[in-house]
């Protein structure tokens, strides 16, 4: 149970370092929620730099929690005896709080805690690169690195991991501390999306919006889809039930909207982007006090830090889109307000957090080879993805392409309303009429950032660049989507013509979340066991039997148990995987079929040391390992294991 208190010395160091900043600014509740997020990024970042030299042990992990609660206590001490905060907070205040936190838990403990390696088919993808990276830091390639800002990528051999990183880092962590599998996704997952929705919620009162009404912000992110499922349904032919969500159409035959379903890929899936939405709730919230209310500087060094040293490590989708978000609200007030000041306390904190924390591993991972060193075909070597981070992550492209090749007359419209439905209609064209000058400059920001990355892809892979959106529609959008239908059927004076006005709205945004609820009925109990006990006994003696950072050969499925468990380096995984992650697998899969129909010539697989032989597998079915380079050191009913000789 040494989970239970680092969890808690985490959120103290936060609670302790931060709360001389919230105090006047934020109620209890969002103290917490905001506490929670900072404590556990700024406590999982010095673990993972301090171990490049005690190791990712358990020993490190107890001097980490004592750590912790030494330093939260000093703080506390010294923070006593200047001034003791007493907060007043009425039950009836904290009552949508502690009734999104029920509803939370609700939905958590179906998703997670079901047996063995059962997931949701539809989550597998989005969760993948969480568990391979966490059992690289528990057990293979990461658990002692090599380098003190990088860590290897354990889906692909050569490859760096810049970002997705930080959540698995935290949990692992819970399981060093004898968290189970299951217990430590429950928790972690709990804490993130609590969080989230507490801050979220009052970001909804700071647009004055009732007590009753703004927990209704809350619930958008969860189900906001669209209708580009009708084309699905509609067409001649159509994708595998496995592979469609009812949101986006996947297959070359449909159009792509990529958005995904919010439930299931977004807010349980994709660990990395819950967090996120969190940490970006809270820095429009930081933004909004600090501008509307002129508070503290420190307010604005936080959201420097936020964005520069901690959602770089999160995921990088979040970190453009509040970077954007943050530089154009500042320039804004700049231009309006004279606001220089605060200005310079952003860009300094932000320049001087991802100076020292973040841009060392960017500059390294483009300025190095990505595992092409092995290679003597000098084609491999030209194409070897250097400046890999700087050339993917500004790609100037239009997110709704695809429409205007299908030749659709107002492909942007079709595109987004297939994608979210009404949603951004009502957003952004009803917003002008009803809000404040102050809500109407955070509004018009929000409505550039959102054009600028209809244009700037962050990320190769169209359906992980969408996730860039999240970050402002699904935070600051959801809020002023309530702000403007509470406003517009508030404002007139009959009952009954509030009454139609409620009921239109009502309507027009349970019609745009149909194929959110479509997908939870059809997936719900699309479950799919990852691994059979034969891959959990497979990877717990490759661990016991292998070096750590071993490269292997195995079948290419998501989740694969050498991945999932073993945490160790694949020379490529599942095709799907390293497509969602942004891995050209192209030249990798080419060779290692060149080596199969050449097994005399060992250049093209160089870096592989063991080749996991599933009889299942077609691809190895009749390839004959020659006994002068493999060795057979472990034969089963299920598979192989063959280890190379390699001459010394």
């Amino acid at each position: 149970m040494l989970f239970l208190f680092t969890i808690f010395g985490q959120i103290w160091l936060g609670i302790e370092i931060f709360l001389p900043h919230f105090y006047q600014e934020l109620s209890l509740s969002t103290i917490i929620g905001a506490c929670s997020l900072l404590g556990i990024s700024i406590s999982t970042l010095i673990f993972f730099y301090c171990s490049y030299f005690l190791g990712f042990t358990l020993f490190h992990l107890v001097l980490h929690t004592l750590a912790l609660f030494i330093v939260s206590f000093v703080l506390n001490k010294k923070r006593r005896k200047t001034y003791d905060y007493v907060f007043k907070a009425s039950f009836v205040s904290l009552s949508p709080q502690i009734l999104i936190s029920f509803i939370t838990l609700i939905f958590i403990f179906p998703t997670y805690l079901s047996f063995g390696a059962m997931f949701l088919e539809i989550m597998a993808l989005p969760i993948h690169e969480e568990l391979s990276l966490s059992a690289s830091f528990l057990n293979g390639c990461n658990k002692h690195r090599q380098y003190f800002f990088s860590l290897f990528h354990p889906d692909m051999y050569g490859k760096f991991a810049l970002s997705n990183w930080l959540t698995s880092c935290h949990y692992s962590m819970i399981k060093l501390g004898y968290g189970g599998f299951r217990t430590s996704l429950l928790i972690s997952t709990t804490l993130y999306i609590v969080a989230y929705f507490l801050i979220l919620s009052s970001l909804a009162q700071e647009f004055l919006l009732p007590i009753y009404v703004a927990p209704f912000s809350v619930f958008l992110p969860l189900f906001i889809a669209g209708f580009g499922y009708f084309k699905v349904y509609s067409a001649e032919i159509k994708p595998p039930n496995s592979d469609v969500d009812y949101i986006s159409q996947l297959g070359s035959e449909f159009p792509q909207t990529h958005f995904m379903n919010p439930f299931f890929q977004i807010i349980f899936g994709n660990r990395p982007m819950l967090f996120s939405l969190g940490l970006s709730s809270l820095v429009i919230l930081l933004l909004y006090r600090t501008i509307s209310c002129r508070s503290s500087l420190n307010l604005m060094k936080i959201v420097g830090f936020i964005v520069g040293g901690i959602l770089p490590c999160v995921i990088q989708q979040s970190f453009f889109a509040m970077m954007t978000f943050s530089i154009f609200q500042c320039l804004f007030q700049c231009w309006r307000q004279r606001y220089w000041k605060q200005t310079r306390s952003l860009l300094g904190s932000f320049l001087i957090s991802f100076l020292v924390l973040n841009s060392i591993r960017f500059i390294y991972n483009d300025y190095s080879y990505d595992g092409s060193h092995f290679y003597t075909d000098p084609k491999y070597i030209q194409n070897s993805n250097q400046h890999e981070f700087f050339s993917q992550s500004f790609i100037f492209h239009r997110q709704f392409e695809k429409y205007i090749e299908q030749g659709y007359a107002f492909p942007f419209l079709s595109y987004w309303f297939d994608a979210l439905g009404f949603y951004p209609f009502i957003l952004f064209g009803l917003s002008w009429f009803v809000l404040g000058i102050i809500e109407k400059q955070f509004f018009i920001v929000l409505f550039l950032t959102f054009l600028v990355f209809n244009f700037w892809q962050t990320q190769e892979n169209p359906d992980k660049n969408m996730l860039t959106f999240y970050s402002i529609l699904f935070t600051l959008g959801c809020v002023i989507y309530t702000a403007v239908i509470h406003r517009i059927s508030s404002r007139w004076l009959r009952d009954e013509t509030k009454g139609i006005f409620s009921g239109v709205f009502f309507v027009l945004t349970v019609v745009s979340m149909v194929s959110s609820f479509m997908g939870i009925k059809n997936q719900i109990m699309n479950w799919e066991d990852n691994w059979s006990s034969y891959g959990t006994k497979m990877a717990e003696w490759v661990i016991q039997n292998t070096p750590e950072n071993s490269v292997f050969y195995s079948k290419c499925e998501t989740l694969d148990p050498i991945l999932s468990i073993a945490g160790r380096i694949m020379f490529y995984s599942d095709l799907k995987a390293m497509e969602y992650e942004g891995f050209d697998y192209t030249e990798r899969k080419e060779m290692f079929k060149y080596y199969l129909n050449n097994p005399r010539n060992l250049t093209s697989i160089k870096p592989i040391d063991y080749i996991i032989f599933w009889k299942s597998d077609d691809t190895l079915r009749y390839f004959d390992f020659p006994k002068d380079t493999w060795a057979l050191i472990l034969s089963s009913q299920k598979f192989d294991i063959y280890q190379r000789i390699r001459s010394t």
